[in-house]
């Protein structure tokens, strides 16, 4: 078994050639020779019972099109989607869940922690904030306690961000 580690380190190349023993190498036997290849034995085009002719590369008609032809293919980027942002006002940790399901299908989410008893809120914030990191999203504060989350591919118009700053979320 030793052996076997011994072989294993110097194919590593941790160890040294001295305790590397080739036993159990098959080794060249006396009557084993080298057979070169003669000039009878290689290939000549051109003989009978061959039918693959070899094709230049230059008689082949997409070579010419294809080099004097430039390439103008391009990246598209993906154009940003807008979308009304979905509302949610967790009361107990148990509806982070509703947050994580509109964020990861791409919808923002209005998080609304007014109503949320302290400890509740900073576990909620926490989530958001790890929800956004993970998934490239964004997170920012609109208003007291009232924090919007982005998906990165999407914008939230001006529109609804002037509305979402001036609306009222003591009482929805």
């Amino acid at each position: 078994m030793s052996s076997v580690w011994q072989k294993t380190k110097f194919w590593l190349g941790f160890g040294t050639e001295e305790e590397f023993s080739p036993e159990g190498y098959m080794e060249q036997d006396s009557d084993m020779r080298l057979v070169s290849q003669t000039p009878d034995d290689e290939f000549s085009a051109g003989t009978e019972g061959g039918s693959v002719r070899p094709i230049p590369a230059s008689d082949s008609p997409d070579s010419e099109a294809t080099s004097e032809q430039p390439r103008t293919s391009f990246v598209r980027p993906i154009p940003s989607t807008s979308s009304k942002p979905s509302v949610v006002s967790p009361i107990s940790f148990d509806d982070a869940k509703d947050v994580g399901d509109c964020f990861r299908g791409g919808q923002a989410v209005i998080v609304n922690l007014q109503r949320s008893s302290r400890e509740v809120a900073r576990r909620l914030i926490d989530f958001s904030s790890g929800l956004c990191y993970g998934l490239d999203g964004r997170m920012e504060r609109v208003a007291d306690h009232v924090y919007l989350l982005t998906p990165t591919n999407v914008e939230v118009s001006a529109e609804d961000r002037r509305r979402m700053e001036q609306a009222d979320y003591q009482n929805g």
